[in-house]
C-alpha cells in the first residue's frame, strides 16, 4: 500500500478541509512530520489507519472521538484517502457516527457511520466496490493483506505500539505472531491430532462397548462359551432335522391314505349321482314319445303347408279384387251423376245465352264450341267499351288553346268531349257483368271438362278390376282344388286334422332339439352309470373320518417339529452371526489399538507432552520469530555499532507457563545476555525499531503477494543521541531506496536539519494545518 492523497474534514485537529497529496514528494521516500507537540501530527496516521480500517492508530482514540472540537456544528466529518495497492488505485471514504446541526430547525441531529471503496480506472471513472463499513473493511483486508493490529504493527508504527512487541511476555507474543503470520493453523493442526486421538479412543471403547452388549445378548461371558454353545446347537439341529424327516415321511403316508380313501368315497358318491341322474330320465321317457309323435305330425303337415298357404294368398287376393270392383262401380256411378249435374247447369246458362239446350253430347260439343265462341265475343265488346273511353280522356287531356281540334277543328276547346259519370258508371256496370258471365261459364266449363275426364278414369279402373276379379276367381279355384287333391292323398283325415298338427318352423325345430338334447343326455347318463358302477364293484366304501383324523395328527407334529427346528436355526443363526461380529470387532479393536498408540504419540508430543514443553504451534512461531530477529539484527546491529544483537531464550523458565518466545538481548561488550527491558530508553528505541522493520521484512516474504511499500513511524527518536539518531536515519533512508515510502513523526529540530522533504504541522486557534516542503 502507498499513499497518493489523505483528505481530512473537521477530523482530530484539523477543523476544515485539510488535503495532503503525497505525490508532492515525486522521487523522495522518505520525509518528515514535524510540528509541536499536540498540532496533530499522529492526527494523520490515525486518520490513514479510520480510512482504511474504521478505527485509529492508537488504543487511546475511539472512532466516535474523532471529531475535530474546532469544526462548526454543520461540518460534517469525514476522511477520503486515495491509494495504489499493486498495478491498481483505490479511494476510500469514511464517515464516523456524528451529531450534525439540523439541515430545518433547531438542535441536532444523530449521522450514523458510512464507509465506500472506488476503484480508479484509467479514464478517470470510479468503479464500485463496496459499500457498506464492514464490507469496506472486509475488501480492504484482501487488497493490502493485513487486518486493522497487523497494519499498525508492521505499516504504522504508533507511539508504543512497536516497543509493546519486543518486551512482551512469550504468550502475548505468540498472540501476536499467531495474528500476523496466520500461524492459526498449526494450532488447529494440535487440536486436530488431540481430536484424532480422542476420537480412535473413543472408537475402540464403542467397540468395547459393542462387544460386551453382544455377549451379554447370546448370554455369554467370553468367546469360548460362545463357542461352546454353538457346538450344542448344532447337535441339537441334526437330531432335530432327523426326526424332522421321520415325521415328513409319516405325514406323505397319511396324505396318500387320506387321499385314496377321499377318492373311493368320491367314487360311492359319484355312482350313488349317476343312479340318480339314470332314473330321473327315464321317467321322462314318456314325455319325450308324445313330443316325437308331434314332431313327426308336424313334419309331415310341413309338406302341404306351402300350397295350403298359396290357396289363402289366392282366396285372399280373390276377395281384395272383389272388393276393389264394387268400389270402382260404386265411383263411376257417382262421376255419372256428376257429369248430369254440370251437364244440366250448363244448358241452362246456354239457354239463357242464346236460347238453346243441351239434349245430347252431340249438341254438347256443339254448345261448347259455340260458347267459346261467346266468350270470345263478350271478351272483345269489353275491350272496346274501356277503349272508348281511355281514348275520350286522353284527346281531352291533349287539347291546347289556340291548336286546332284533331275531332273539330276549332281552336278553343270550352266544352272537350268527355263522357258523363253515369255514362261512365253505366260502361262500367256493361263491363263488369260481362266479365262475370265469362268467369262463371269458364268456370263451368273447367268443371264440365274435368268431370269428364274422372269418369272416363272411373270407367278405366273399373274395367280392369273386372278383369282382375275374373282371373283371381280362376286361380283360386285352381289352386284350392289342388290342395283338395294333395290333402286326400296325406295321411290326414280332414283340413282340421292338417291344422291340428301344422306348427311353426321354430317349434318343430325346438322339438326336435328337445328330442336330441334327452336322446343323448340318456346315453351319457347310461354311460356314466356303467363307469361309476364299475370303479366300485367289490369295493366298501371307506371310513373317511378315521384317515382324516390320521393325517392331522401326521401334520400336528410335523408342524410342531418345523418350528422347533427353525427356532433352533434361528438361535444358532444368531449365535453364528454374534460369533463373526466378534471375530470382526477383535479384528477392528486390534487396529485401532495399534492407530491409538501413534495418534496419542502424535498428539502428546504436539499439545507439549515432550522434554522441551515446546507445543508444535509453538515450534513454528519460534522459527518464525528466528527469521524475524534474524532480520531485526542486521538493522540492530549496525544501528548499535555491532554492540547488539536479539536472540530467542530457549530455557524452559516455567513449564506451567507459555514458553518458548521469549527475546533477549546479547551485549558485545560482556558477552552476556539479557533481558531487553535493561535497556535503555533510547537502546530500547531502536531495539523495538529494527524488530519492528525485521518484522516488516519477515511478512512481506512470508505473504508471498503482499507488498509492504510504505513504513510510518511515530516518534521515539527523542531518546537517541546524535551518533545512535544517524544510525537510525541511515538504517530508514536504507528502507526507502528500494523504493518504499518512509514518514518519521517527530518533533526532534534535528531531523528538520537532516531530512529535506517534511510536512509541517501548524497549530492555530481554529485547528491546525499541513504544509509539504519539498
Amino acid at each position: 500500500m502507498k499513499p497518493l492523497q489523505l483528505t481530512m474534514r473537521a477530523f482530530g485537529a484539523y477543523a476544515g478541509e485539510q488535503i495532503i497529496d503525497f505525490t508532492l514528494l515525486g522521487d523522495k521516500n522518505f520525509f518528515l512530520i514535524h510540528g509541536p507537540t499536540g498540532s496533530g501530527k499522529t492526527t494523520i496516521l490515525d486518520a490513514i489507519s479510520f480510512a482504511l480500517y474504521g478505527s485509529a492508530s492508537g488504543d487511546l482514540r475511539e472512532s466516535k472521538n474523532l471529531r475535530s472540537d474546532y469544526a462548526p456544528a454543520e461540518q460534517k466529518t469525514e476522511v477520503e484517502f486515495t491509494f495504489k495497492s499493486g498495478e491498481y488505485i483505490y479511494q476510500v471514504l469514511r464517515a464516523p457516527e456524528q451529531e450534525l446541526k439540523k439541515q430545518r430547525g433547531e438542535g441536532t441531529r444523530k449521522v450514523p457511520a458510512a464507509a465506500a471503496l472506488f476503484k480508479i480506472l484509467t479514464d478517470g471513472s470510479k468503479e464500485p466496490l463496496a459499500a457498506k463499513s464492514d464490507e469496506v473493511t472486509k475488501k480492504i483486508t484482501e487488497l493490502i493483506g493485513f487486518k486493522a493490529e497487523q497494519f499498525r504493527q508492521i505499516v504504522l508504527l504508533p507511539q508504543g505500539e512497536f516497543r509493546r512487541f519486543l518486551i512482551a511476555e512469550s504468550k502475548d507474543r505468540k498472540s501476536i505472531l499467531e495474528t500476523i503470520f496466520k500461524t492459526e493453523l498449526y494450532r488447529r493442526i494440535e487440536a486436530l491430532l488431540a481430536e484424532h486421538s480422542t476420537a480412535i479412543d473413543n472408537d475402540y471403547k464403542a467397540l468395547k462397548q459393542q462387544q460386551q452388549f453382544i455377549l451379554n445378548s447370546t448370554e455369554c461371558e467370553n468367546n469360548d462359551q460362545l463357542l461352546a454353545d454353538i457346538q450344542i446347537f448344532l447337535q441339537r439341529q441334526k437330531e432335530e432335522t432327523a426326526a424332522l424327516q421321520t415325521a415328513s415321511a409319516q405325514l406323505a403316508a397319511a396324505k396318500l391314505q387320506l387321499q385314496q380313501a377321499q377318492e373311493l368315497h368320491n367314487a360311492f358318491a359319484e355312482a350313488t349321482a349317476a343312479r340318480t341322474a339314470f332314473l330321473t330320465l327315464t321317467e321322462q321317457r314318456s314325455a319325450v314319445e308324445t313330443a316325437k309323435t308331434e314332431a313327426a305330425q308336424a313334419d309331415k303337415a310341413a309338406l302341404l303347408e306351402e300350397i295350403y298357404n298359396s290357396t289363402l294368398r289366392a282366396h285372399k287376393h280373390n276377395q281384395e279384387c272383389l272388393s276393389a270392383e264394387q268400389s270402382a262401380q260404386q265411383a263411376t256411378a257417382a262421376a255419372q251423376a256428376k257429369l248430369q249435374e254440370l251437364h244440366k247447369k250448363l244448358s241452362e246458362q246456354l239457354q239463357q245465352l242464346d236460347g238453346q239446350s243441351l239434349k245430347d253430347t252431340a249438341n254438347l260439343d256443339k254448345a261448347l264450341e259455340l260458347l267459346n265462341q261467346r266468350i270470345l265475343q263478350l271478351h272483345s265488346e269489353a275491350a272496346k267499351l274501356s277503349g272508348v273511353t281511355s281514348e275520350l280522356e286522353r284527346l281531352a287531356a291533349a287539347l291546347v288553346d289556340n291548336e286546332p281540334c284533331p275531332v273539330c277543328g276549332a281552336l278553343q276547346h270550352p266544352h272537350p268531349a268527355t263522357i258523363t259519370a253515369a255514362q261512365k258508371s253505366e260502361l262500367q256496370l256493361k263491363t263488369q257483368t260481362i266479365t262475370r258471365q265469362v268467369q262463371s261459364l269458364q268456370l263451368l266449363q273447367q268443371s264440365y271438362q274435368q268431370a269428364q275426364l274422372h269418369l272416363a278414369g272411373c270407367e278405366a279402373t273399373l274395367k280392369a278390376n273386372q278383369a282382375a276379379s275374373v282371373n283371381a276367381a280362376k286361380e283360386f279355384s285352381a289352386l284350392r282344388e289342388h290342395f283338395k287333391e294333395r290333402l286326400d292323398a296325406s295321411d290326414f283325415e280332414s283340413q282340421t286334422a292338417f291344422l291340428a298338427a301344422l306348427r311353426t318352423e321354430s317349434t318343430r325345430k325346438q322339438l326336435q332339439q328337445t328330442i336330441t338334447a334327452y336322446e343323448q343326455n340318456l346315453a351319457a347318463a347310461t354311460d356314466r352309470l356303467q363307469r361309476a358302477q364299475n370303479a366300485v364293484n367289490g369295493k366298501t366304501e371307506p371310513e373317511l373320518s378315521a384317515c382324516k383324523a390320521a393325517e392331522q395328527q401326521a401334520d400336528a407334529l410335523y408342524r410342531q417339529l418345523t418350528a422347533q427346528t427353525a427356532v433352533t436355526a434361528k438361535e444358532l443363526s444368531d449365535l453364528q452371526k454374534a460369533q463373526l461380529q466378534l471375530q470382526e470387532l477383535e479384528k477392528k479393536m486390534g487396529t485401532l489399538q495399534d492407530a491409538y498408540q501413534t495418534a496419542a504419540s502424535l498428539a502428546e508430543t504436539a499439545r507439549g507432552n515432550n522434554p522441551s514443553r515446546l507445543t508444535f504451534s509453538a515450534f513454528v512461531l519460534q522459527a518464525i520469530l528466528d527469521d524475524v530477529l534474524q532480520a531485526a539484527n542486521l538493522r540492530l546491529t549496525s544501528m548499535s555499532r555491532g554492540r547488539y544483537s536479539l536472540s530467542r531464550t530457549g530455557d524452559v523458565l516455567d513449564a506451567r507457563r507459555e514458553n518458548g518466545l521469549n527475546i533477549e538481548v546479547t551485549d558485545s561488550f560482556t558477552g552476556v545476555a539479557r533481558p531487553v527491558k535493561t535497556l535503555s530508553g533510547g537502546e530500547l528505541f531502536l531495539a523495538s525499531l529494527s524488530l519492528a522493520l525485521g518484522l516488516s521484512d519477515v511478512v512481506q516474504a512470508y505473504a508471498g503477494g503482499i507488498r509492504l511499500d510504505t513504513i510510518l513511524v511515530d516518534e521515539g527518536f527523542g531518546t537517541l543521541d546524535s551518533e545512535a539518531l544517524d544510525m537510525a536515519i541511515r538504517t530508514l533512508t536504507d528502507l526507502q531506496k528500494g523504493g518504499r515510502l518512509v514518514g518519521i513523526i517527530s518533533h526532534v529540530s534535528e531531523l528538520r536539519e537532516r531530512i529535506s522533504a517534511r510536512l509541517e504541522v501548524i497549530p492555530g486557534q481554529r485547528g491546525s494545518t499541513a504544509v509539504f516542503h519539498v
